[in-house]
């Protein structure tokens, strides 16, 4: 796992001490990698031993319920270890964590740069294969034929077709089509979150299947863990690779109202009523936006 994810996800622990800022993070990742980093830390002597870093990972590796699976990997352990300490004294340093925040940082945001631009390469070609003249746009008829074959209804092309058509002269170009797939994956989100939380039952068993380690309470790991089996669940292939932390930590720090660094069943469901209300408005925006596409 990424440091720098690492340094985020463990990021709700409380009462951290300043270290210093990393150049080119923002604000919120800045404090998270603080507090990961004062928390591992246990005597207080600004550096991590090998003990507190096999700790730190035991923590979070036990939140995403892979506890045995890092114990099956003490080597790998060592070497990643061995990565950080840069002067090889045997142990993690404050400005070593700092370069090593930086470097995750910066390799998650290549990753995402490689990651849209392979996307919008499968997207142009699925954009030219449904253009049958080849003017470089689509009408509804083009999409609804070039659509059809993935699965998608009636309503989901509507959506699709009237949220990207922005000038609203019967035509997507290449632009409109990424916004108009960008609504209907947002519809699609919107409903499969109307379905999956439709009863306070539904609310129990989710919060239920986060809470891994079983405490009565969801950390920003466990939280993160459950949107991306969310998010996969109702994108699936399309879902995205790697999701931004610090997006995870706001939408996190929304469900945990006390900011204790977890949320409780009550504030889960508080949390839920409130995101349902807000959705179901969306989805009747949506509804009421493609009526007469077709």
């Amino acid at each position: 796992m990424a440091i720098v994810a690492m340094a985020v996800l463990l990021g709700h622990v409380q009462g951290a001490q300043k270290l210093g800022k990393v150049p080119g993070l923002d604000e919120s990742t800045n404090d998270q990698q603080e507090q990961a980093f004062n928390s591992a830390d246990k005597n207080g002597d600004r550096k991590l031993s090998l003990s507190e870093y096999k700790e730190m990972l035991t923590q979070a590796m036990k939140s995403y319920g892979s506890e045995e699976a890092l114990q099956q990997q003490e080597a790998k352990v060592q070497e990643l270890f061995n990565k950080l300490d840069k002067n090889l004294d045997g142990s993690i340093a404050h400005d070593e964590w700092l370069v090593a925040v930086a470097e995750g940082q910066k390799q998650a945001q290549e990753a995402a740069a490689m990651q849209a631009a392979a996307q919008e390469t499968k997207l142009k070609m699925v954009f030219d294969a449904a253009d049958s003249n080849r003017d470089e746009h689509l009408d509804l008829n083009e999409l609804w034929e070039g659509f059809k074959t993935y699965g998608y209804g009636k309503e989901q092309i509507d959506v699709f077709f009237t949220v990207g058509d922005q000038d609203k002269n019967g035509l997507l170009n290449f632009e409109e089509f990424k916004v108009g797939r960008e609504g209907m994956q947002k519809a699609r989100e919107v409903e499969a979150m109307m379905d999956s939380l439709g009863s306070e039952e539904d609310q129990l068993k989710a919060f239920h299947d986060a809470d891994i380690n079983k405490d009565g309470s969801l950390t920003l790991l466990e939280y993160q863990k459950a949107f991306e089996d969310f998010m996969a669940a109702v994108a699936g292939d399309s879902a995205p690779q790697s999701i931004d932390v610090g997006q995870i930590a706001e939408m996190y720090k929304g469900y945990d109202t006390d900011g204790n660094g977890g949320v409780s069943l009550e504030e889960w469901k508080a949390a839920v009523k409130t995101n349902m209300a807000r959705t179901q408005a969306e989805r009747e925006a949506l509804k009421s936006s493609s009526q007469g596409a077709i």
